[in-house]
């Protein structure tokens, strides 16, 4: 039993007892084959962390495939589900990443997620998604709104797409100014004459 740690010739000898016979065999043992595999690492970033109702959100996804072995399957599957707070406006990706996902268009208003496809991701490649949302204006005055986002990407050679990699989560608050309460103040009032007999009339003004 022989275990090399690289490929290596081994040369096997058998002699007769008593006679100068002998028969070999070269047997070549091969070090086994290094496994490899796909591996999605994802980074996000937002521009900022602390808006108002109206501002405009921009958000980052780097994603790598930092393994061995390229990621494919129907491609990269990447995935952004965004806060109810944000409505979306516009997207724009590197030239190795298209656009939607199969039968899902780049942007599901009713579920409020993005996709896109990273198509086959090669060992080292990375490709990089920008998306741009505006923060609503029905937010509760008074309070920092925290508007949370994570986006998350997955591949056939991940369980076939059931194994997600998850980006960092980016945080950004958002602060609505209550309206201002205007109570009424008396700033003058005169009466002209200021002193009558009964039955005369005097100008009021206030």
């Amino acid at each position: 039993s022989v275990s090399p740690a690289t490929t290596t010739t081994y040369i096997l000898t058998v002699y007769r007892a008593s006679v100068s016979d002998k028969c070999s065999v070269t047997i070549t043992v091969n070090e086994p084959p290094v496994a490899t595999f796909c591996e999605l690492t994802l980074e996000k970033s937002v521009s900022s962390n602390s808006v108002k109702p109206g501002d405009e959100l921009t958000y980052t996804i780097k994603i790598k495939n930092t393994g061995t072995a390229d990621c494919t399957g129907g491609g990269v599957k990447i995935v952004d589900v965004h806060d109810a707070n944000i409505s979306y406006l516009s997207e724009t990706h590197t030239s190795n990443i298209t656009a939607g996902y199969g039968s899902n268009p780049v942007y599901e208003l009713g579920t409020k997620t993005l996709y896109w496809n990273g198509n086959t991701l090669n060992p080292g490649e990375e490709g990089t998604i920008t998306w741009k949302g505006k923060v609503n204006e029905a937010l509760v005055c008074g309070i920092n709104t925290i508007i949370k986002n994570t986006a998350k990407a997955t591949a056939r050679e991940l369980s076939n797409f059931t194994v997600w990699a998850n980006s960092n989560t980016v945080e950004t608050a958002v602060y609505k100014a209550c309206p201002q309460v205007l109570v009424p103040t008396c700033d003058a009032f005169t009466a002209t004459p200021s002193t009558i007999t009964r039955g005369n009339s005097a100008n009021l003004t206030w």
